[in-house]
Protein backbone atom coordinates (compact mmCIF):
# COMPACT_ATOMS: atom_id res chain seq x y z
CA UNK A 1 0.00 0.00 0.00
CA UNK A 2 1.22 3.27 -0.61
CA UNK A 3 1.95 5.77 2.52
CA UNK A 4 -0.49 8.18 3.51
CA UNK A 5 0.49 11.40 2.36
CA UNK A 6 -2.25 13.56 4.48
CA UNK A 7 0.64 14.32 7.02
CA UNK A 8 2.83 15.43 4.47
CA UNK A 9 0.00 17.75 2.39
CA UNK A 10 -0.77 19.53 5.75
CA UNK A 11 2.76 20.14 7.06
CA UNK A 12 3.16 21.53 3.40
CA UNK A 13 0.03 24.08 3.52
CA UNK A 14 0.99 25.02 7.11
CA UNK A 15 4.16 26.05 6.14
CA UNK A 16 2.84 27.93 2.94
CA UNK A 17 0.48 30.01 4.98
CA UNK A 18 2.80 31.02 7.55
CA UNK A 19 5.11 32.18 4.59
CA UNK A 20 2.39 34.21 3.02
CA UNK A 21 0.91 35.33 6.32
CA UNK A 22 4.51 37.02 6.85
CA UNK A 23 4.53 38.14 3.57
CA UNK A 24 1.30 40.11 3.47
CA UNK A 25 2.56 41.73 7.17
CA UNK A 26 5.35 43.05 6.07
CA UNK A 27 3.88 44.34 2.64
CA UNK A 28 0.60 45.35 4.49
CA UNK A 29 3.06 47.33 7.17
CA UNK A 30 5.39 48.81 4.48
CA UNK A 31 2.28 50.24 2.24
CA UNK A 32 0.43 52.02 5.28
CA UNK A 33 3.84 53.49 6.31
CA UNK A 34 4.99 54.77 3.07
CA UNK A 35 0.93 56.57 2.78
CA UNK A 36 1.69 57.84 6.24
CA UNK A 37 4.88 60.02 4.93
CA UNK A 38 7.32 56.91 6.77
CA UNK A 39 9.81 53.91 5.38
CA UNK A 40 10.49 50.81 6.48
CA UNK A 41 14.20 49.31 5.68
CA UNK A 42 14.18 46.61 3.34
CA UNK A 43 15.79 44.51 6.66
CA UNK A 44 13.26 44.70 8.70
CA UNK A 45 11.81 41.42 10.32
CA UNK A 46 8.81 40.54 9.67
CA UNK A 47 6.45 40.59 12.66
CA UNK A 48 4.02 37.98 13.47
CA UNK A 49 0.76 38.28 14.55
CA UNK A 50 2.20 37.40 18.26
CA UNK A 51 3.47 40.92 17.95
CA UNK A 52 7.00 39.18 18.51
CA UNK A 53 9.76 38.20 15.49
CA UNK A 54 8.60 35.07 13.36
CA UNK A 55 10.93 32.27 13.85
CA UNK A 56 10.83 31.40 10.34
CA UNK A 57 13.51 32.16 7.40
CA UNK A 58 12.80 35.64 6.62
CA UNK A 59 11.60 36.16 2.69
CA UNK A 60 13.02 38.06 0.46
CA UNK A 61 12.67 41.92 0.31
CA UNK A 62 9.31 42.54 -1.50
CA UNK A 63 8.93 44.71 -3.95
CA UNK A 64 6.07 47.25 -3.25
CA UNK A 65 3.22 46.92 -5.66
CA UNK A 66 0.20 48.36 -4.68
CA UNK A 67 -1.65 47.30 -7.87
CA UNK A 68 -0.78 43.86 -7.38
CA UNK A 69 0.18 42.99 -4.07
CA UNK A 70 -1.20 38.66 -5.16
CA UNK A 71 2.11 38.42 -7.61
CA UNK A 72 3.96 38.53 -3.92
CA UNK A 73 2.17 36.01 -2.75
CA UNK A 74 2.44 34.09 -6.27
CA UNK A 75 6.13 34.06 -6.00
CA UNK A 76 6.27 33.15 -2.81
CA UNK A 77 4.14 29.97 -3.05
CA UNK A 78 6.09 28.95 -6.47
CA UNK A 79 9.19 29.49 -4.41
CA UNK A 80 8.16 27.26 -1.93
CA UNK A 81 6.62 24.88 -4.62
CA UNK A 82 10.07 24.17 -5.90
CA UNK A 83 11.37 22.32 -2.60
CA UNK A 84 8.32 20.45 -2.17
CA UNK A 85 6.77 17.37 -3.59
CA UNK A 86 4.15 17.82 -6.40
CA UNK A 87 0.69 17.78 -5.17
CA UNK A 88 -2.14 16.02 -6.47
CA UNK A 89 -5.43 17.96 -7.30
CA UNK A 90 -7.14 17.35 -4.07
CA UNK A 91 -4.24 19.09 -1.95
CA UNK A 92 -4.59 22.02 -4.30
CA UNK A 93 -8.34 21.95 -3.48
CA UNK A 94 -7.29 21.59 0.61
CA UNK A 95 -4.36 24.19 0.14
CA UNK A 96 -7.15 26.89 -2.07
CA UNK A 97 -10.15 26.64 0.80
CA UNK A 98 -7.18 26.73 3.98
CA UNK A 99 -5.41 29.99 1.94
CA UNK A 100 -9.34 31.78 1.69
CA UNK A 101 -10.41 30.52 5.11
CA UNK A 102 -7.30 31.95 6.74
CA UNK A 103 -8.13 35.26 4.52
CA UNK A 104 -10.43 36.85 6.21
CA UNK A 105 -8.89 36.37 9.43
CA UNK A 106 -5.63 37.75 8.48
CA UNK A 107 -7.18 41.21 6.70
CA UNK A 108 -9.10 41.87 10.14
CA UNK A 109 -5.85 41.54 11.48
CA UNK A 110 -3.92 43.94 8.89
CA UNK A 111 -7.04 46.72 9.21
CA UNK A 112 -6.12 46.29 13.04
CA UNK A 113 -2.83 47.63 12.41
CA UNK A 114 -3.13 49.85 10.62
CA UNK A 115 -5.98 51.32 12.84
CA UNK A 116 -3.43 50.98 15.50
CA UNK A 117 -1.27 53.15 13.36
CA UNK A 118 -3.67 56.01 12.82
CA UNK A 119 -4.49 56.13 16.57
CA UNK A 120 -0.80 56.50 17.31
CA UNK A 121 -0.35 59.05 14.87
CA UNK A 122 -3.18 61.05 16.00
CA UNK A 123 -2.36 60.41 19.54
CA UNK A 124 1.22 62.20 18.85
CA UNK A 125 -0.42 64.84 16.90
CA UNK A 126 -2.89 65.57 19.78
CA UNK A 127 0.00 65.82 22.28
CA UNK A 128 1.83 68.22 20.56
CA UNK A 129 -0.90 70.61 20.91
CA UNK A 130 -1.77 72.70 24.23
CA UNK A 131 -4.75 72.73 25.76
CA UNK A 132 -5.54 75.67 24.34
CA UNK A 133 -4.91 74.31 20.86
CA UNK A 134 -7.58 73.79 18.01
CA UNK A 135 -7.75 70.03 18.84
CA UNK A 136 -9.05 71.02 22.55
CA UNK A 137 -11.82 68.14 23.29
CA UNK A 138 -15.15 71.16 23.44
CA UNK A 139 -16.68 70.47 26.50
CA UNK A 140 -20.19 68.82 26.88
CA UNK A 141 -23.05 71.22 27.42
CA UNK A 142 -24.45 71.81 30.61
CA UNK A 143 -28.31 72.16 31.68
CA UNK A 144 -29.10 75.96 32.18
CA UNK A 145 -31.42 77.66 34.21
CA UNK A 146 -33.76 75.89 36.51
CA UNK A 147 -33.33 72.21 34.94
CA UNK A 148 -29.77 72.42 35.56
CA UNK A 149 -29.93 73.35 39.32
CA UNK A 150 -32.96 70.50 39.61
CA UNK A 151 -30.58 68.35 38.31
CA UNK A 152 -27.33 69.25 40.31
CA UNK A 153 -29.46 69.12 43.64
CA UNK A 154 -30.98 65.67 42.18
CA UNK A 155 -27.47 64.04 41.72
CA UNK A 156 -26.40 65.86 45.12
CA UNK A 157 -29.46 63.94 47.24
CA UNK A 158 -29.13 61.21 45.54
CA UNK A 159 -25.37 60.25 46.15
CA UNK A 160 -24.36 58.47 48.99
CA UNK A 161 -22.41 60.91 50.72
CA UNK A 162 -26.10 63.00 50.90
CA UNK A 163 -27.33 59.60 52.57
CA UNK A 164 -24.26 59.22 55.27
CA UNK A 165 -24.65 63.04 56.37
CA UNK A 166 -28.68 63.09 56.61
CA UNK A 167 -27.81 59.68 58.34
CA UNK A 168 -25.18 61.43 60.39
CA UNK A 169 -27.95 64.34 61.39
CA UNK A 170 -30.58 61.95 62.25
CA UNK A 171 -28.73 60.20 64.62
CA UNK A 172 -27.03 63.16 66.29
CA UNK A 173 -30.49 64.36 67.04
CA UNK A 174 -31.64 61.34 68.37
CA UNK A 175 -28.69 61.67 71.24
CA UNK A 176 -29.39 65.66 71.48
CA UNK A 177 -33.13 64.53 72.48
CA UNK A 178 -31.66 61.92 74.66
CA UNK A 179 -29.29 64.42 76.85
CA UNK A 180 -32.05 67.02 76.67
CA UNK A 181 -35.02 64.71 78.29
CA UNK A 182 -31.96 64.16 81.28
CA UNK A 183 -31.26 67.67 81.71
CA UNK A 184 -34.81 68.34 82.08
CA UNK A 185 -35.46 65.79 84.20
CA UNK A 186 -32.99 66.83 86.52
CA UNK A 187 -33.91 71.11 86.33
CA UNK A 188 -37.71 70.33 85.93
CA UNK A 189 -38.72 74.42 87.73
CA UNK A 190 -35.87 75.71 84.80
CA UNK A 191 -37.46 77.83 81.72
CA UNK A 192 -34.52 76.06 79.23
CA UNK A 193 -30.82 76.56 78.13
CA UNK A 194 -29.73 78.84 75.64
CA UNK A 195 -27.83 76.04 74.39
CA UNK A 196 -30.39 73.96 73.58
CA UNK A 197 -32.29 76.32 72.46
CA UNK A 198 -29.60 77.01 69.98
CA UNK A 199 -29.32 73.43 69.26
CA UNK A 200 -32.95 72.93 68.69
CA UNK A 201 -32.70 75.62 66.17
CA UNK A 202 -29.74 74.17 64.27
CA UNK A 203 -31.51 70.62 64.00
CA UNK A 204 -34.79 72.56 62.72
CA UNK A 205 -32.80 74.10 60.19
CA UNK A 206 -31.31 70.88 59.27
CA UNK A 207 -34.83 69.32 58.67
CA UNK A 208 -36.14 71.90 56.93
CA UNK A 209 -33.23 72.26 54.38
CA UNK A 210 -33.27 68.29 54.01
CA UNK A 211 -37.02 68.96 52.72
CA UNK A 212 -36.69 71.90 50.72
CA UNK A 213 -34.05 70.14 48.74
CA UNK A 214 -36.12 67.08 48.04
CA UNK A 215 -39.04 69.32 46.90
CA UNK A 216 -36.45 71.45 44.44
CA UNK A 217 -35.50 67.75 43.33
CA UNK A 218 -38.21 65.81 42.27
CA UNK A 219 -41.01 68.09 43.10
CA UNK A 220 -43.89 68.34 45.53
CA UNK A 221 -45.67 65.06 44.16
CA UNK A 222 -43.15 62.70 44.14
CA UNK A 223 -43.01 63.77 47.73
CA UNK A 224 -46.26 63.42 49.10
CA UNK A 225 -47.04 60.98 46.79
CA UNK A 226 -43.94 58.95 45.54
CA UNK A 227 -42.54 55.30 46.64
CA UNK A 228 -42.12 56.87 49.94
CA UNK A 229 -44.39 58.92 50.89
CA UNK A 230 -45.40 57.94 54.06
CA UNK A 231 -41.75 58.58 55.41
CA UNK A 232 -41.53 62.38 53.54
CA UNK A 233 -45.04 62.88 55.40
CA UNK A 234 -43.23 61.43 58.52
CA UNK A 235 -40.17 64.60 57.53
CA UNK A 236 -43.12 66.96 56.90
CA UNK A 237 -44.56 66.32 60.94
CA UNK A 238 -40.73 66.59 62.22
CA UNK A 239 -40.27 69.65 60.38
CA UNK A 240 -43.61 71.40 61.38
CA UNK A 241 -43.46 70.27 65.31
CA UNK A 242 -39.87 71.18 65.46
CA UNK A 243 -40.71 75.07 64.45
CA UNK A 244 -44.29 74.74 66.59
CA UNK A 245 -42.58 73.23 70.16
CA UNK A 246 -39.42 75.63 69.25
CA UNK A 247 -41.87 78.58 68.83
CA UNK A 248 -43.43 77.50 72.19
CA UNK A 249 -40.55 77.12 73.86
CA UNK A 250 -39.47 80.73 73.04
CA UNK A 251 -43.41 82.15 74.16
CA UNK A 252 -43.01 79.96 77.58
CA UNK A 253 -39.25 81.18 78.41
CA UNK A 254 -40.83 84.87 78.57
CA UNK A 255 -43.60 83.93 80.83
CA UNK A 256 -44.22 82.95 84.17
CA UNK A 257 -44.22 79.79 85.35
CA UNK A 258 -48.36 79.55 86.43
CA UNK A 259 -48.85 81.56 82.80
CA UNK A 260 -46.70 78.62 81.15
CA UNK A 261 -48.19 75.60 82.85
CA UNK A 262 -51.95 76.57 81.85
CA UNK A 263 -51.65 77.88 78.81
CA UNK A 264 -48.88 75.69 76.92
CA UNK A 265 -48.20 72.32 79.05
CA UNK A 266 -51.28 70.37 77.45
CA UNK A 267 -50.33 71.80 74.02
CA UNK A 268 -46.36 70.98 74.68
CA UNK A 269 -47.19 67.46 75.96
CA UNK A 270 -49.05 66.84 72.39
CA UNK A 271 -46.27 68.65 70.62
CA UNK A 272 -43.53 66.39 72.05
CA UNK A 273 -45.00 63.33 70.32
CA UNK A 274 -42.50 64.94 67.52
CA UNK A 275 -39.85 63.88 69.48
CA UNK A 276 -40.75 60.62 69.75
CA UNK A 277 -41.47 60.68 65.90
CA UNK A 278 -37.78 62.15 65.24
CA UNK A 279 -36.32 58.70 67.46
CA UNK A 280 -38.26 56.66 65.01
CA UNK A 281 -36.62 58.37 61.86
CA UNK A 282 -33.76 56.71 63.15
CA UNK A 283 -35.20 53.62 62.06
CA UNK A 284 -34.92 54.85 58.00
CA UNK A 285 -30.95 55.14 58.63
CA UNK A 286 -31.14 50.88 58.96
CA UNK A 287 -31.46 50.31 54.76
CA UNK A 288 -28.20 52.40 54.46
CA UNK A 289 -26.29 49.56 56.15
CA UNK A 290 -26.33 45.98 54.74
CA UNK A 291 -25.86 44.83 58.28
CA UNK A 292 -28.47 46.57 60.05
CA UNK A 293 -31.01 45.67 57.65
CA UNK A 294 -30.08 42.11 57.53
CA UNK A 295 -31.25 42.30 61.45
CA UNK A 296 -34.44 44.18 60.82
CA UNK A 297 -35.40 42.01 57.61
CA UNK A 298 -34.85 38.81 60.30
CA UNK A 299 -36.70 40.62 63.18
CA UNK A 300 -39.75 41.23 61.18
CA UNK A 301 -39.89 38.25 59.40
CA UNK A 302 -39.96 36.54 62.74
CA UNK A 303 -42.90 38.66 64.12
CA UNK A 304 -45.15 35.98 62.69
CA UNK A 305 -43.54 32.93 64.06
CA UNK A 306 -43.41 35.38 67.53
CA UNK A 307 -47.53 35.77 67.93
CA UNK A 308 -48.18 31.65 67.60
CA UNK A 309 -45.02 30.96 70.04
CA UNK A 310 -46.62 33.82 72.47
CA UNK A 311 -50.21 31.86 71.79
CA UNK A 312 -48.42 28.34 72.55
CA UNK A 313 -46.52 29.42 75.64
CA UNK A 314 -49.68 31.11 77.07
CA UNK A 315 -52.05 28.57 76.83
CA UNK A 316 -49.58 26.16 78.02
CA UNK A 317 -48.88 28.80 81.22
CA UNK A 318 -53.02 29.16 81.39
CA UNK A 319 -53.96 25.19 81.36
CA UNK A 320 -51.51 24.75 84.31
CA UNK A 321 -52.08 28.14 86.41
CA UNK A 322 -55.77 26.91 86.47
CA UNK A 323 -54.50 23.24 87.61
CA UNK A 324 -52.10 24.98 90.48
CA UNK A 325 -54.42 27.47 91.63
CA UNK A 326 -57.64 25.16 92.10
CA UNK A 327 -55.14 22.82 93.84
CA UNK A 328 -54.50 25.58 96.52
CA UNK A 329 -58.29 26.35 96.63
CA UNK A 330 -58.91 23.29 97.61
CA UNK A 331 -56.68 22.67 100.40
CA UNK A 332 -57.72 26.46 101.94
CA UNK A 333 -61.12 25.08 101.97
CA UNK A 334 -60.67 21.51 103.46
CA UNK A 335 -58.08 23.55 105.86
CA UNK A 336 -60.49 26.26 106.39
CA UNK A 337 -56.93 28.54 106.27
CA UNK A 338 -57.43 32.32 106.41
CA UNK A 339 -56.93 34.39 103.25
CA UNK A 340 -53.61 36.01 103.79
CA UNK A 341 -50.46 37.46 101.46
CA UNK A 342 -47.97 36.35 104.10
CA UNK A 343 -48.77 32.84 102.94
CA UNK A 344 -46.49 31.46 100.26
CA UNK A 345 -48.92 29.12 98.93
CA UNK A 346 -51.53 32.16 98.66
CA UNK A 347 -48.85 34.82 97.47
CA UNK A 348 -47.73 32.38 94.37
CA UNK A 349 -51.05 31.09 93.39
CA UNK A 350 -53.69 32.80 95.51
CA UNK A 351 -55.53 33.48 92.16
CA UNK A 352 -55.18 33.12 88.34
CA UNK A 353 -53.23 35.86 88.23
CA UNK A 354 -50.90 35.15 90.64
CA UNK A 355 -50.71 31.83 89.43
CA UNK A 356 -49.90 32.53 85.84
CA UNK A 357 -47.15 35.63 86.84
CA UNK A 358 -45.46 32.77 89.12
CA UNK A 359 -45.27 30.40 86.18
CA UNK A 360 -44.16 32.87 83.46
CA UNK A 361 -41.26 34.57 85.97
CA UNK A 362 -40.45 30.28 86.42
CA UNK A 363 -39.17 30.05 83.04
CA UNK A 364 -37.53 33.37 82.29
CA UNK A 365 -35.37 33.24 85.09
CA UNK A 366 -37.95 35.98 87.00
CA UNK A 367 -37.72 34.58 90.30
CA UNK A 368 -36.30 31.75 92.21
CA UNK A 369 -38.63 28.97 91.41
CA UNK A 370 -37.93 26.36 93.90
CA UNK A 371 -39.53 28.94 96.04
CA UNK A 372 -42.56 28.67 94.79
CA UNK A 373 -42.67 25.09 94.58
CA UNK A 374 -41.49 24.44 98.32
CA UNK A 375 -45.05 26.66 98.65
CA UNK A 376 -46.96 23.72 97.50
CA UNK A 377 -45.29 21.14 99.68
CA UNK A 378 -48.83 21.77 102.02
CA UNK A 379 -50.69 20.63 99.40
CA UNK A 380 -48.95 17.50 98.86
CA UNK A 381 -45.56 16.23 97.28
CA UNK A 382 -47.13 14.82 94.12
CA UNK A 383 -48.13 19.07 93.22
CA UNK A 384 -44.28 19.84 93.90
CA UNK A 385 -43.22 17.40 91.51
CA UNK A 386 -45.82 18.42 89.07
CA UNK A 387 -44.57 22.23 89.45
CA UNK A 388 -40.86 20.63 88.55
CA UNK A 389 -42.19 18.92 85.65
CA UNK A 390 -43.84 22.18 84.39
CA UNK A 391 -40.36 23.57 84.82
CA UNK A 392 -39.11 21.15 83.05
CA UNK A 393 -41.15 20.65 80.08
CA UNK A 394 -41.42 24.41 79.18
CA UNK A 395 -37.52 25.27 79.57
CA UNK A 396 -35.98 21.80 77.51
CA UNK A 397 -38.91 21.36 75.12
CA UNK A 398 -41.14 24.46 74.60
CA UNK A 399 -38.71 27.38 75.00
CA UNK A 400 -36.03 25.38 72.86
CA UNK A 401 -38.42 24.74 69.67
CA UNK A 402 -39.53 27.93 69.71
CA UNK A 403 -35.77 29.00 69.36
CA UNK A 404 -35.63 27.25 66.50
CA UNK A 405 -38.74 28.50 64.89
CA UNK A 406 -37.34 31.74 65.71
CA UNK A 407 -34.07 31.55 64.10
CA UNK A 408 -35.38 29.40 60.87
CA UNK A 409 -37.83 32.06 60.31
CA UNK A 410 -34.72 34.72 60.56
CA UNK A 411 -32.93 32.99 57.91
CA UNK A 412 -36.02 32.34 55.49
CA UNK A 413 -36.98 36.42 55.46
CA UNK A 414 -33.15 37.51 55.42
CA UNK A 415 -32.93 35.37 52.08
CA UNK A 416 -36.50 36.13 50.65
CA UNK A 417 -35.75 39.91 50.83
CA UNK A 418 -35.95 41.00 47.66
CA UNK A 419 -34.53 44.16 47.93
CA UNK A 420 -31.51 43.60 49.95
CA UNK A 421 -30.53 40.57 47.44
CA UNK A 422 -30.80 43.45 44.93
CA UNK A 423 -28.73 45.35 46.60
CA UNK A 424 -26.27 42.71 47.55
CA UNK A 425 -26.40 41.66 43.63
CA UNK A 426 -25.55 45.19 42.77
CA UNK A 427 -23.12 45.92 44.87
CA UNK A 428 -21.08 43.10 44.12
CA UNK A 429 -21.56 44.02 39.96
CA UNK A 430 -20.12 47.44 41.00
CA UNK A 431 -17.23 46.07 42.63
CA UNK A 432 -16.41 43.87 40.19
CA UNK A 433 -17.52 46.67 37.34
CA UNK A 434 -14.89 48.66 39.08
CA UNK A 435 -12.12 46.06 38.83
CA UNK A 436 -12.71 45.97 35.27
CA UNK A 437 -12.67 49.81 34.55
CA UNK A 438 -8.92 49.43 36.40
CA UNK A 439 -7.74 46.56 34.33
CA UNK A 440 -8.86 48.94 31.52
CA UNK A 441 -7.14 51.57 32.48
CA UNK A 442 -3.89 49.42 32.72
CA UNK A 443 -3.62 48.35 29.61
CA UNK A 444 -5.00 52.02 28.06
CA UNK A 445 -1.08 53.63 28.29
CA UNK A 446 -2.35 56.64 25.94
CA UNK A 447 -5.43 56.96 27.99
CA UNK A 448 -7.54 57.26 25.18
CA UNK A 449 -10.52 55.12 26.14
CA UNK A 450 -10.01 52.98 23.41
CA UNK A 451 -7.54 49.62 23.54
CA UNK A 452 -5.54 48.90 19.88
CA UNK A 453 -4.13 45.53 19.15
CA UNK A 454 -0.72 46.43 19.96
CA UNK A 455 -1.33 47.33 23.40
CA UNK A 456 -3.62 44.29 23.84
CA UNK A 457 -1.03 42.09 23.03
CA UNK A 458 1.49 43.77 25.40
CA UNK A 459 -0.52 43.13 28.23
CA UNK A 460 -1.96 39.36 26.97
CA UNK A 461 1.17 38.39 28.47
CA UNK A 462 0.77 39.61 31.73
CA UNK A 463 0.29 37.09 34.62
CA UNK A 464 -2.52 39.69 36.54
CA UNK A 465 -4.37 40.07 33.41
CA UNK A 466 -4.44 36.38 32.67
CA UNK A 467 -5.65 35.44 36.19
CA UNK A 468 -8.62 38.22 35.70
CA UNK A 469 -9.47 36.64 32.69
CA UNK A 470 -9.49 33.13 33.66
CA UNK A 471 -11.90 33.99 36.93
CA UNK A 472 -14.30 35.98 34.66
CA UNK A 473 -14.53 32.42 32.62
CA UNK A 474 -12.88 34.23 29.46
CA UNK A 475 -10.52 32.18 28.03
CA UNK A 476 -8.37 32.71 24.37
CA UNK A 477 -5.62 30.84 22.54
CA UNK A 478 -3.67 34.02 21.68
CA UNK A 479 -4.45 37.91 21.66
CA UNK A 480 -6.07 38.39 18.82
CA UNK A 481 -8.91 35.81 19.43
CA UNK A 482 -9.43 37.55 22.62
CA UNK A 483 -9.65 41.10 20.97
CA UNK A 484 -11.52 40.14 18.29
CA UNK A 485 -14.35 38.88 21.08
CA UNK A 486 -14.00 41.84 22.91
CA UNK A 487 -14.61 44.26 19.26
CA UNK A 488 -18.14 44.03 19.32
CA UNK A 489 -19.08 46.71 16.76
CA UNK A 490 -15.30 45.57 14.66
CA UNK A 491 -13.89 49.01 14.33
CA UNK A 492 -10.68 46.98 15.33
CA UNK A 493 -10.74 49.19 18.51
CA UNK A 494 -12.00 47.97 22.24
CA UNK A 495 -13.69 51.01 24.13
CA UNK A 496 -14.60 50.75 27.99
CA UNK A 497 -18.11 50.04 27.33
CA UNK A 498 -17.60 47.06 25.17
CA UNK A 499 -14.77 45.95 27.24
CA UNK A 500 -16.85 46.22 30.37
CA UNK A 501 -19.78 44.63 28.59
CA UNK A 502 -18.15 41.78 27.50
CA UNK A 503 -16.50 40.86 30.34
CA UNK A 504 -19.20 41.10 32.58
CA UNK A 505 -21.60 39.42 30.73
CA UNK A 506 -19.70 36.09 31.36
CA UNK A 507 -19.03 37.01 34.78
Amino acid sequence: MEPDPSPQLLEVLRSHQEEITVLLDTWMSRLSLQLSGCWVPESTTPVGRSGRPSPRREPEPLPLDPLDPLDACDSAESAGSDSEPPMDISGAEVRQEATESNEKVDSSYILARQTDHRILTAFNKLTSFTIYGPNHPKKAKRLSGWAGVRAQVRALMSSHASHMFWALVIMTNSVYLGVHLDWSVDHRGSSGNPTFFALHLVYALLFTLEVGLRVMAWGCRALLWGQDWHWNWLDLFVVISSWVEFALDLTSSAQDQVSRGNSNFRLMRLLRLGRLVRVVRIVRVVRLFRALRTLVASLAGTLKSLFWSFLLLGLIIYIFAILFTDIVLDHLIEYDVARSRDDPMQFYFGNLYSSSTTLYRSISNGLTWHQAADSLGPAGEFWVQAYNFFVAFSTFAVLNVMTGVFCNSAIKAAENDHELAVQASVQMRKELKDQVVQLFDTIDERGLGQLTISEFERHFDNDAVKAFFEVLKIGAVDAWTLFTSLDKDGDHTVNVDEFVERCLSDA
